[in-house]
């Protein structure tokens, strides 16, 4: 919901602190991103106004504001209370699409009871932690809340964006089928959006596998795409592994070195990332695997305010040009346990993205698949037929977990496409997923399904229950003894048999499977094609 006169989205601010209100104000105006996307109104709460009367003038105009950022508590002399969960909490009990987006900002120790009671129940409330603000500290860098409350207004604008535009997009391009169609990373290419337009350090986390490249590359797009309208000088995007770069050159590589070759009278110069990513974007991917040494290196250059770095036997050079970090190691917790440098953490995470494995986001599947054969088959120059998915197969890759994510998806559908023999890829190409389905999804899947066996008429039961392991449907099958269940079995195959008129081809028509699967099938139940057809 954006206010009609305006392109941009009101953000109310609510505090009994004046110094509070100024210094919120005052980071999300210093983000170059946030700027063009929100206007600010703030209300103090102080003994003339209490918070109980803030509350009413929102509840009187709800759709006045887009988003509210608030203090849960705040005491005052005279009239005090609890604003969002006394007085406005209820609206999202009587109307789960209540208008305003709803961020606490306040102390957990202090918010614990409404933490667990309310925000769990609804996706347009969300609360951050408030860390204390040293009033000492004039320098706007070293407030500690900075990037809680710019990822605070980021998320939140990139919700209402994706609100907005959900019933505008009737063609879907090649960009968002790289980054996903499920309501996570439709999300997270927003906030991408939102920070493509500013210089800031952007975090991208997200474990192996889950597209932190893609997304590093749409944001160098985007920002390619605003200079070049800008009439601005656009760099190139630079990526390097810090996990697999060995730790005696990854400082040569950031940040160049000079070189005396034998035979040559002269040094040579050899340029670092950082200075072939001028204009452009630099990718430090698994930056959660660098050594402490190389982090402290890292210090001046991700400072906002400095962004220097110095190759080696030169004078600082100023980096101008956008820094994402990724990496799939929890730095939160590496940060409290000391194996993260915090002040590192503290300038890389203002901007933070986090992309959910493929197993969290199973829409976002198909449409991967789909756009990774037709890559698969364009770039293999005739090694590759390009072939259909079955729908049998489409639910096996939908039913699958991925743990190895994107990277999985594409080395099993490469290898389906080499192996396959039929006109649609089926199942059967895909036997290194299937085998591991039989085991794990299977098992989680269908557990609901072998309390019922017993119920189940005998064809039923053969055809509900072919894609699951027989070792897996004997152990959660209750009621049943072993041979008990196989002559029920065998019983539903008998009767299949009969209904497609003695002809196997027809039988597998009706299972949907293939005839090699089928006696497959039939061979792990002990049985043979004689003993259906007795």
């Amino acid at each position: 919901m954006v206010n009609k006169n305006s392109s941009k989205y009101k953000v109310l601010l609510v505090d009994d602190e004046v110094n509070q209100l100024d210094n919120i104000e005052k980071i999300i105006n210093k983000s170059e991103s946030l700027k063009e996307h929100v206007c600010i109104e703030r209300e103090l709460v102080d003994s003339t106004r209490g918070a109980e009367d803030i509350a009413n003038k929102i509840k009187k105009e709800p759709t006045k504001w887009d988003i509210i950022l608030s203090d849960l508590f705040m005491p005052t002399p005279e009239k005090g209370g609890i604003l969002i969960a006394n007085a406005l909490v209820p609206h999202y009990t009587n109307d789960s699409n209540f208008p305003v987006i709803l961020l606490f900002i306040s102390k957990e120790e202090g918010a614990g009871k409404y933490l667990r009671e309310y925000i769990p129940r609804f996706k347009r409330i969300d609360w951050y932690p408030k860390p204390g603000i040293t009033r000492k500290e004039k320098r706007l860098e070293y407030l500690a809340p900075r990037p809680l409350f710019t990822r605070a207004i980021a998320e939140a604008v990139a919700r209402l964006n994706n609100d907005a535009n959900n019933d505008k997009k009737s063609i879907i391009d090649l960009n968002d089928i790289e980054i996903g169609l499920s309501a996570e990373m439709k999300m997270a290419k927003s906030l991408a959006d939102i920070y493509a337009r500013n210089d800031g350090n952007v975090l991208i986390l997200g474990k192996t596998g889950t597209g932190k490249e893609v997304l590093a590359k749409y944001i160098h797009n985007k920002r390619k795409e605003m200079k070049k309208r800008n009439e601005e000088k656009c760099g190139n995007f630079e990526a390097i592994n810090c996990a697999s770069t060995p730790e005696s050159i990854v400082e040569s590589e950031l940040f160049g070195t000079i070189k005396k070759y034998p035979g040559f009278q002269n040094e040579i110069r050899l340029k670092g990332a950082f200075e072939k990513a001028t204009h452009g974007t630099i990718l430090l991917d698994e930056i959660g695997k660098v050594s402490k040494k190389i982090l402290y290196k890292l210090l001046r250059i991700l400072d906002p305010n400095i962004k220097e770095y110095k190759p080696l036997g030169e004078s600082a050079i100023k980096f101008e040009g956008k820094i994402i970090c990724a990496t799939s190691e929890p730095l939160d917790e590496m940060v409290d346990k000391g194996g993260f440098s915090q002040d590192v953490y503290r300038r890389i995470s203002g901007e933070l993205i986090k992309l959910p494995p493929l197993c969290k986001r199973k829409e976002d599947i198909l449409p991967l698949a789909i756009a990774l054969k037709n890559k698969i088959v364009k770039d293999g120059e005739g090694k590759y037929l390009n072939k259909e998915f079955s729908e049998e197969a489409k639910t096996l890759l939908t039913e699958y977990t991925w743990p190895r994510n994107i990277g999985e998806l594409e080395e099993a559908i490469r290898n389906a496409l080499y192996i396959s023999d039929t006109r649609k890829l089926i199942p059967e190409d895909f036997y290194l997923i299937e085998q591991q389905l039989d085991l794990d999804l299977k098992k989680l899947t269908n557990l609901a399904l072998m309390k019922n066996l017993s119920l189940m008429p005998p064809d039923t039961l053969v055809i509900k229950t072919q894609r699951i392991h027989v070792s897996t449907i004997l152990k959660h099958a209750k009621n049943f003894t072993e041979e008990g269940l196989r002559n029920k079995i065998l019983e539903g195959y008998k009767m299949l048999y009969k209904e497609s008129n003695d002809n196997v081809t027809e039988l597998t028509k009706i299972m949907g499977c293939s005839r090699k699967y089928y006696y497959q099938k039939l061979n792990k139940w002990g049985l043979t094609p004689d003993d259906i057809k007795k």
